[in-house]
């Protein structure tokens, strides 16, 4: 065998193509999968994660992963090599049938301006849990005056700026950091 067949079978073949196909069937698991990283179960305590867009896997509950070939060999350890190729032959070419995009991902940067997401926030006010958060979790002295409030952090903070609380009529706005909202 060449090493050109070994390679087209790698990149022809999808490691979810052979779970969902192979007896008995892999289920995908939604809910714990991401797009990058399929995972799939079949019977208790079993579980493959495909990874690399189908062409690596490995098993979270045992030090066993590989490519397709390793793949076949781990759901049937009787087959050599030679049945391996021989059985990948026959997937060649074939999608798995999960969708193509599990989770859209989200625009990271909004087209709403800061201060209009922040109107559409809960107003902070005194014993709220985010209040109770800021002062009680994150040690935030709040020292209140009439107009911007300044936060004093007593510990550590991923924010190194000074920070500030608007104060609009009466109600606490939302946390502001000389580089924008926080």
């Amino acid at each position: 065998m060449q090493d050109t067949e070994i390679e087209l079978l790698k990149a022809s073949v999808s490691c979810a193509a052979l779970l969902e196909r192979l007896p008995p069937v892999w289920r995908l698991d939604r809910a714990e999968s991401t797009r990058r990283n399929l995972k799939y179960r079949r019977g208790e305590g079993e579980i493959v994660i495909v990874n690399h867009e189908g062409r690596g896997w490995w098993d979270p509950l045992s030090d066993h992963k590989g490519d397709v070939f390793t793949l076949v060999q781990h759901l049937d350890p009787g087959l050599n090599f030679g049945d391996a190729r021989r059985v990948l032959s026959g997937f060649a070419g074939i999608a798995p049938t999960f969708p193509e995009a599990l989770r859209t991902q989200r625009a990271r940067a909004s087209h709403i301006p800061v201060a209009q997401r922040w109107d559409w926030r809960p107003r902070l006010s005194c014993g709220s849990p985010a209040w109770r958060y800021l002062t009680e979790r994150r040690k935030l002295a709040l020292l209140a005056n009439f107009g911007p409030v300044v936060l004093t952090d007593f510990g550590p903070s991923p924010v190194p700026q000074p920070t500030v609380a608007r104060l609009d009529r009466g109600t606490w706005r939302g946390l502001e950091s000389q580089s924008g909202f926080v």
